[in-house]
């Protein structure tokens, strides 16, 4: 068992200075600005909306020198670092081994300064310990690991506050992780952090909060039954509020919870929308759905807009898509069952949908996972292919 002080957990300081090339990062720098920072633009084009899409290179997985049978995930991004991990599978003949949830081990997770190419502070984990999901709290790391019994299988999630000084255990219950149902985490105002928890044992889900403090404060405490179902745990935030989605009632309902624990619930009716996926923007939610209020032939897919009442305030006919991740403005990039990524913008009065056009210059990419930064950033995670894309839009 990980003790608080965190001696399982050797954090060490680091100062690895990396001189390869990477990504501009800073949006909206002059050329003379951006010159100190080598740069790979791949292309440009522009959005339905008139935007300007840029799209670089940023040699992460060379610049770290991973080995071929480690694969990089990007967790969140805080202006110029990146937080990431690097997780390793276990082979068929491991007694770790299983065929459905996580079958990965993380060997540690990090913090890289792009602006300095400098790996900042790592935590490193022991076999059998999977990092699921990291944020950046202030001064802070907040992350949730997933222990499995070899023996077993069964899975335990414990969600941990790492500081300068000190490791604090926050919380810890038993988790799954098939069916994309382990835990989120979620940085609200800077200084508070919120994370999901699902017990497949007692059927036990919802989400609390997390002080600067290292404190768990219980947002939503529920019980997968006949009054509250467990739909997924996913966890979403622009910056300021946090989303988790869950059925109350038979009605698909959502809680909007700021950083002082302030909770609103909205429904929206689940006998006219089928949700696949959603994100947050500044002030509002974007849905993608299937339409099921009319008997059609074809199925009828749709992408839409919710304020925080749960009204309806834009819609657009287009095919699912799939781990949308917001900008925390009026931005959410997507993918569709074949992995192509599509960019969704909320304007004035309609929303926008933009194709965006990567297998130009990255032919059979499989974008699998997103992260973003600040307003019109996002960073485009190829696993299978071993390349990070960044994305930045602009006037």
């Amino acid at each position: 068992m990980r003790n608080i002080q965190g001696s399982i957990h050797k954090r060490r300081l680091l100062c690895i200075l990396i001189t390869l090339v990477m990504a501009v990062y800073l949006l909206g720098c002059s050329p003379e600005e951006q010159s100190s920072v080598p740069t790979e633009r791949l292309t440009t084009q522009s959005t339905n909306d008139g935007k300007c899409i840029e799209i670089y290179d940023t040699h992460l997985y060379d610049l770290l020198q991973l080995n071929d049978d480690e694969e990089l995930s990007v967790l969140d991004v805080k202006e110029n670092i990146l937080l990431c991990t690097v997780d390793r599978e276990y082979t068929e003949d491991d007694p770790y081994h299983r065929y459905e949830g996580n079958n990965a081990s993380t060997l540690r997770l990090f913090l890289y300064d792009i602006s300095d190419h400098v790996v900042k502070e790592e935590i490193t984990f022991d076999k059998g310990e999977f990092c699921i999901d990291a944020v950046i709290m202030d001064d802070s790391i907040i992350y949730a690991l997933v222990t499995m019994d070899s023996a077993t299988k069964n899975e335990v999630f414990s969600c941990w506050i790492a500081t300068d000084d000190e490791t604090l255990l926050v919380h810890e219950s038993n988790c799954t992780t098939m069916g994309e149902m382990g835990p989120y985490l979620v940085v609200l105002g800077g200084t508070t952090a919120a994370f999901s928890f699902y017990d497949p044992h007692t059927g036990n889900f919802g989400f609390s909060l997390i002080s600067a403090e290292g404190r768990e404060i219980p947002i939503l405490n529920c019980y997968d039954n006949d009054e509250t179902t467990m739909l997924w745990t996913e966890l979403v935030s622009n910056g300021d509020v946090c989303v988790y989605f869950y059925g109350k009632n038979s009605e698909s309902t959502f809680v909007i919870c700021d950083k002082n624990g302030n909770a609103t619930e909205c429904a929206i009716d689940n006998r006219v929308y089928r949700i696949y996926n959603y994100a947050i923007l500044e002030n509002s939610l974007v849905f993608s759905a299937q339409d099921i209020s009319v008997e059609t032939e074809k199925i009828k897919q749709i992408i839409i807009e919710v304020d925080f009442g749960g009204n309806i305030i834009k819609s657009l006919d287009h095919k699912a898509l799939y781990r949308l991740q917001s900008d925390g403005n009026n931005y959410a990039m997507g993918i569709d069952m074949s992995y192509q990524v599509y960019l969704v913008a909320s304007n004035m009065n309609q929303l926008d949908i933009t194709e965006i056009d990567i297998e130009s210059v990255f032919p059979e990419g499989r974008a699998v996972l997103f992260a973003s930064g600040k307003s019109g950033q996002f960073f485009l995670n190829y696993r299978y292919e071993r390349a990070l894309f960044l994305v930045l839009l602009s006037d």
